[in-house]
C-alpha cells in the first residue's frame, strides 16, 4: 500500500471519529421542554364560548359566540321565524321555521329530490323530530331539514368541507330544543282542562 493511500485512509478515519463524537456529544432537546412547548401552543388556542338563543316562536339553540344573530323581518304569515347568524366573513347560517304543505320529512325529501340533486345524505334529529342533513346547490350548501305536522325547520349554510361553518351548523342542530309549553304541554293541559269541564257538566246534569 502506498504512502499516499495510507494518508487518505488515516484522514477518513479521523474525520469519521470526529463526526461520531459530535453526534454523541451534541446536547439533546429535553423531552419535558418539548412537551411544555406543545402545551403552551395548545393553551394559546382559545375555546369558543357557546351562546344560547331563545326564539319567541318557541325554540332555542346554542351557537358560537363569534356569531351575531339577526332576526329577519319577512312579511309572510307562513314564516314563524327567520334568523341569520353572521361573523366577520361574508358567509352566514340561516335558521328558518315556517308552514309546509308536507306532513313529514320523508314526504318533503321525496318532493325535493324530484327537482334537485342532493348528496351525502345523513339522518339526524331536530330535537325529537326526524330530519335529514345533506349537500345541495351551487355553491354547495349544507342543509338540515325536518318536517312535522306541516311545519318545516331549516338550517342552511355554505359548506366549507368540515370547517368552522359546518361545525357551527351541526352545533345548532344538535342543540335545537323546542319549548314544551308551545309545542306540547300547552295543548295537553288545554285538553285536560276541557275534559274536566265536561265532567262538571255531566255531574250537574245528573244532580238535576
Amino acid at each position: 500500500m502506498s504512502k499516499k493511500v495510507k494518508i487518505i485512509i488515516a484522514v477518513l478515519v479521523v474525520a469519521g471519529l470526529s463526526l461520531g463524537s459530535f453526534i454523541l456529544l451534541k446536547p439533546k432537546k429535553d423531552q419535558g421542554l418539548v412537551e411544555k412547548e406543545i402545551s403552551i401552543k395548545q393553551a394559546q388556542v382559545p375555546e369558543i364560548e357557546m351562546m344560547l338563543y331563545k326564539d319567541p316562536a318557541g325554540f332555542s339553540f346554542e351557537y358560537p359566540s363569534l356569531f351575531e344573530v339577526t332576526e329577519v323581518e319577512i312579511d309572510d304569515d307562513e314564516v314563524f321565524s327567520s334568523l341569520e347568524l353572521t361573523d366577520s366573513s361574508e358567509s352566514k347560517i340561516i335558521v328558518r321555521v315556517s308552514d309546509s304543505v308536507y306532513d313529514d320529512t320523508d314526504e318533503w325529501q321525496e318532493m325535493f329530490e324530484e327537482m334537485n340533486v342532493i348528496s351525502e345524505i345523513e339522518k339526524v334529529m331536530f330535537s325529537d323530530i326526524p330530519a335529514i342533513q345533506f349537500m345541495s346547490g351551487a355553491p354547495i350548501l349544507l342543509k338540515t331539514v325536518g318536517v312535522e305536522s306541516k311545519i318545516i325547520y331549516l338550517v342552511e349554510s355554505e359548506a366549507d368541507n368540515g370547517g368552522f361553518f359546518d361545525q357551527a351548523h351541526k352545533q345548532i342542530v344538535d342543540s335545537f330544543v323546542f319549548d314544551d309549553f308551545v309545542y306540547g304541554k300547552a295543548g295537553e293541559q288545554e285538553s285536560e282542562e276541557t275534559g274536566n269541564d265536561e265532567d262538571v257538566v255531566l255531574i250537574e246534569e245528573i244532580l238535576e
